[in-house]
Parts: structure tokens; sequence; C-alpha cells
């Protein structure tokens, strides 16, 4: 684990992330640590896309532990970056029953709510003006009958 903390402290993301999924495959005491890290390196890398399906796998592995319920916390950050309302509310939500993060949690929800709400204001505005008519043109005779400048010769 030494040396795979050393590399991610190195900024070495790859060799990181490497070194802590090879921990994580052996199972044991640093197995769920050392499977989050290897996401931390792979957001390091690649950012929230790669990383967010990564935590959830983390999460799903090691339910009920420090490193699952961190990896819960961190995919409902990605999703919510991602703009992933839905999926970012179901990590979320999943630490409501967890003490360590229940108030973070909750207030997690509730701005997570006011940007759904936000957001659904938003479509409504575009919706109606879509759905508003178009002024007509003026009618053809009228612009016939409009006065135009004529060049003398």
């Amino acid at each position: 684990m030494d040396a795979a903390s050393a590399a991610f402290a190195g900024g070495r993301y790859v060799e990181a992330q490497r070194r802590f999924e090879e921990i994580a495959s052996r199972g044991g005491s640093e197995a769920p640590a050392a499977a989050l890290q290897a996401v931390e390196a792979l957001r390091r890398q690649r950012g929230c896309p790669a990383a967010a399906p990564r935590y959830d796998d983390v999460h799903s592995r090691y339910p009920d532990t420090a490193s699952g319920n961190e990896a819960a916390w961190q995919a409902g950050d990605c999703y919510r970056a991602l703009g992933e309302l839905s999926r970012a509310r179901q990590s979320l939500e999943a630490l409501l029953q967890v003490a360590e993060y229940r108030s973070r949690a909750e207030a997690a929800l509730q701005e997570l709510t006011a940007r759904e709400e936000q957001v659904a204001s938003a479509n409504a505005k575009k919706a109606k003006a879509a759905a508003a008519p178009v002024p007509a043109s003026p009618p053809a005779a009228a612009k016939a009958a409009a006065p135009r400048a004529t060049v003398s010769e």
C-alpha cells in the first residue's frame, strides 16, 4: 500500500491506480481503501465521467464500510457535477442511514432539490417559449402598397 500511496502523492496516477487495483483484487482488510484510492487516481486522470460509475462499484462491493460510504459520497459529487441529478440523488440517499454522513447528505440533497427545481423551471420556460405563436409577417398587399424610393435618371 505504501508504494501505491507514494505514487498517488507523487502525481503518478496511472501507476497508483494500477497498484491500488492490485491490492484491492487480493482482498483482505486493505481492499476497500485500496479500491477507493484506485478510483481517486482514475478521477485525477480522467475526471468524473470515468470515475462516477467506478465509485458506484466500490460502494456496491464494500457497503457499510468507511470506504464504501466515501465512494457513495464521491459518486454523488461526480453525478452532481455531471448534471446527472437523479443518479446523484440515489448516491446521496444511500448515505442518509450513515451517521457520519447524514447531515452532509441532507444538505447536499436540499441543494440538489433546489437545482432540480431550477432546471424544471428553465425547461418549462423554454417549452412555453417554443409553444408561443410566431408573429405573422405583414400581408403582401400592405408591402406592395408601401411607398418605394425611386431613382431619377
